[in-house]
């Protein structure tokens, strides 16, 4: 309406005023009963966008690959290392060492006179020194005997214990140690070849650890049920993902644990 529209319907009085303003008031009405629920699912439409892992139980799998934005921290005023007060940790010497070397002086330090053929007495410093022993693979060659029956001439021949399928295999030791520098400290497999290499000069090939990885699971097998079925039963229970790529596919490593208990998969 216009202006003046407005002003002729105010000349007429109180209820042409009334029979105009009414009927908007109850338009406004019906307007505002159909944006409440618009603007409510507007916010939730909103809220979902927002939620991400970080702020709500949502898997980060469900988000696929984001890549993290740098840290907003700043740089702290304190030195690098241990802190005033921290109790840090260093080697203590043992009571028994494994072998011990005496350093004896050979001439006197004033008057140059031999002392080979003096006796000394130790001093009361001690200096110790822990170090590796060489590292090297043992080696156990197995053989079976053959004896022949007395009674029917029959040859009977030894059986090789069931770990030692071929002519030339690693022993639980090495296997252990393959097997843990992948799955505990998750080396990549061309790194833990080129670390046996180095430290026995024999090559641990992806084959072999292959079968030492199967053969540890399958020996682990009643103790992952056991694992499971714990944290299945626990009042309280944390569960988690992480994202890892492999043969550059994205994956992820799920885990469920209790304070006793933890379950990758």
């Amino acid at each position: 309406m216009t202006h003046e529209e407005i002003q002729a319907v105010y000349k007429q009085g109180p209820e042409a005023v009334i029979a105009l303003v009414e009927p908007l008031f109850l338009l406004i009405a019906q307007q505002q009963e159909q944006i409440t629920p618009l603007q409510a699912q507007g916010r939730a439409l909103e809220d979902r966008l927002a939620t991400n892992s970080r702020n709500s139980s949502k898997p980060p799998s469900s988000e696929g690959f984001v890549k993290q934005t740098r840290s907003l921290r700043q740089p702290s005023q304190r030195k690098s290392g241990g802190q005033p007060g921290h109790p840090g940790a260093t080697l203590q010497q043992v009571a028994e060492p494994d072998q011990r070397v005496q350093h004896a002086p050979t001439q006197c330090a004033a008057c140059g006179t031999a002392l080979s053929e003096v006796a000394g007495r130790l001093g009361e410093e001690r200096r110790q020194v822990f170090e590796l022993p060489p590292l090297h693979l043992v080696v156990t060659e197995h053989r079976v005997i053959i004896k022949v029956c007395p009674g029917c001439g029959q040859d009977n021949v030894g059986t090789f214990p069931a770990e030692v399928p071929c002519g030339a295999s690693y022993g639980a030791g090495g296997k252990s140690l393959l097997t843990s520098l992948t799955q505990e400290h998750l080396l990549p497999c061309a790194r833990r070849c080129q670390l046996f290499t180095d430290w026995f000069g024999q090559p641990g090939s992806e084959g072999t650890l292959q079968t030492a990885v199967q053969d540890c699971a399958a020996a682990l097998v009643e103790t992952e049920t056991r694992i499971k079925q714990g944290v299945t039963n626990a009042a309280v229970a944390h569960f988690d993902e992480t994202g890892l790529y492999v043969a550059d596919k994205r994956g992820w490593l799920h885990t469920a644990s209790t304070a006793q208990l933890t379950h990758y998969a």
